[in-house]
């Protein structure tokens, strides 16, 4: 269920109930629930219980304006109803950013009209009036968290407020559900260790084939091998067999499929390989 105070005095898209006791009673703009009950104001203790987000709405240079009093007369109000800090929310709606005086700007969307440049911006900024610094921006934002509410990411037109308020309700709806929700559904099942395997044995390995000889296509046979044509280094070896070119195909008994089959083993796709960076220490490029 979702109700929105009347003083909010705009044209609503989705399919709400408009009360004029919300601001008033919780401090907030919307607020948001699970339960559908009655729009009346004894039932907003049951709302509140079930977990319904209340969120104060911020729109363009009002935010700005808000700062101090008004954010922190909302904040205190929402503490006294709502009893979890993430049922306090402060929703900006619009542009922000800062000028080179460092105070803050509001943009405004455009239209594009027929004929203009594709190129040319669609948001106009300007100077939010009064003028407030940057930092006062930020302090705000942070002040709401530390006094006991939370910030959502600020939504940058109506639209997007209004598919968030219904995206949010969504969820919300699909939280208190009780339904079990499995992450994830089709899982990739890992293959169940060996008891001979020598990675599952909680020891030292000091000899690297016992590590090579663990790879699909490599085995004890062709571990040896692999060891002394890559010159005994493990990385060299590991880099070789998934190569995607193709090097270790030179070694006797390996092929394409095996290299294939090794990469599959370290779940490598097509486009990616393993490497090796040289990572030269600063004091040997002072020569020390």
């Amino acid at each position: 269920m979702i109700l929105i105070d009347a003083s909010e005095g705009i044209d609503i898209p989705i399919d709400c109930e408009v009360v004029p006791w919300l601001e008033r009673e919780t401090g907030a703009d919307l607020m948001i629930s699970p339960k559908t009950l009655p729009p009346a104001e004894g039932m907003l203790p049951l709302h509140i219980a079930a977990g319904a987000l209340l969120v104060q709405v911020k729109r363009g240079a009002d935010l700005v304006s808000s700062f101090g009093y008004r954010l922190n007369h909302h904040i205190a109000r929402m503490v006294e109803v709502a009893p979890r800090q993430w049922q306090r929310v402060l929703l900006p709606v619009g542009h922000y950013g800062c000028d080179k005086n460092g105070h803050v700007t509001v943009g405004k969307e455009k239209q594009r009209k027929a004929g203009d440049n594709r190129s040319a911006p669609l948001i106009i900024w300007y100077t939010a009036r009064p003028n407030k610094d940057w930092k006062a921006y930020q302090t705000a934002m942070m002040e709401w968290v530390w006094r006991g509410g939370v910030v959502a990411e600020s939504c940058k037109s109506s639209s997007d407020f209004w598919m968030w308020v219904e995206n949010t309700h969504a969820k919300m709806a699909e939280a208190m559900s009780g339904d079990k929700v499995v992450w994830f559904q089709n899982p990739e099942m890992c293959d169940q260790p060996e008891w001979d395997d020598p990675l599952q044995r909680t020891r030292v390995v000091n000899d690297f084939r016992l590590t090579l000889a663990t790879i699909p296509g490599i085995g004890p046979g062709r571990a040896t091998q692999v060891w002394d044509y890559y010159g005994s280094d493990p990385i060299a070896c590991l880099v070789g067999v998934t190569d995607i070119e193709g090097s270790a195909t030179a070694i006797k008994g390996i092929g394409k499929g095996t290299v294939e089959r090794a990469r599959s083993w370290f779940q490598l796709r097509s486009y990616t390989q393993l490497g090796i960076e040289v990572v030269v220490p600063e004091s040997n490029i002072r020569g020390e």
